[in-house]
């Protein structure tokens, strides 16, 4: 009986320390998914405020007018925090992310502080002036490069949150499953301990009742 009753107590140990692992493994996983899904919307924000910018900068240096910046003001707002977050999200990742946002980062402080601000800035001082085509395929450059940055990052993200899923799933399909056979095979050593507490009282009873029918 106390052998049994311990046989029962180690399995279900068991059973349940497996089931926390399974656990933590899915919570590991939830938690790759989400911070993959993060760097991923931080570097889809500074490809499309980097966008704004181009944008509202074509439209200014054509028309002359402050009225087309409006996408330039907001990207120019915007793009340092995204930029700030993208490095902070990538601080503990492999050193090649790193250096991949790192260079996106780069890029794009080229472009809007080396390039586009001091570009309105001079057209401001002077509506006349005439940008060079130069001055035009260099800023084109800048932005190819950076896309060219940006897009092999952002699939790399990709394959990364794929990965994670799929290592979410395989966990949530392991917690079930040693959730099932844990409960199957404690419940089948309950009726096993159960039928043999039942034989082991009921033999000395018919051996006493044997005897009271002898005498």
């Amino acid at each position: 009986m106390t052998l049994a009753s311990a046989v029962i107590a180690l399995v279900a140990a068991a059973i349940f320390g497996a089931l926390l692992a399974s656990i933590e493994s899915e919570r590991n996983a939830a938690n790759n998914l989400r911070h993959e899904r993060k760097v991923i919307a931080d570097a889809t924000a500074i490809r499309f405020g980097v966008l704004g910018v181009e944008t509202g900068l074509r439209g200014f240096l054509v028309a002359r007018s402050d009225a087309f910046l409006q996408p330039f003001d907001q990207a120019r707002r915007l793009l340092p925090d995204d930029m700030a977050a993208l490095l902070e999200d990538v601080a503990r990742d492999s050193s090649a992310e790193r250096r991949a946002a790192a260079a996106i980062v780069g890029l794009t402080h080229a472009y809007l502080s080396g390039y586009a601000m001091p570009l309105v800035s001079e057209v401001r001082a002077n509506r006349r002036m005439a940008v060079s085509m130069q001055t035009l395929v260099h800023g084109k450059g800048l932005v190819d490069d950076l896309r060219r940055r940006i897009d092999p990052f952002v699939a790399t993200q990709d394959a990364a949150v794929l990965r994670a899923r799929a290592s979410a799933d395989r966990a949530v399909r392991r917690a079930v499953a040693i959730a099932i056979v844990g409960l199957v095979t404690l419940v089948l050593m309950m009726i096993g301990l159960r039928t043999y507490l039942v034989r082991a009282i009921e033999r000395p009873v018919r051996r006493v009742a044997g005897a009271v029918d002898v005498i």
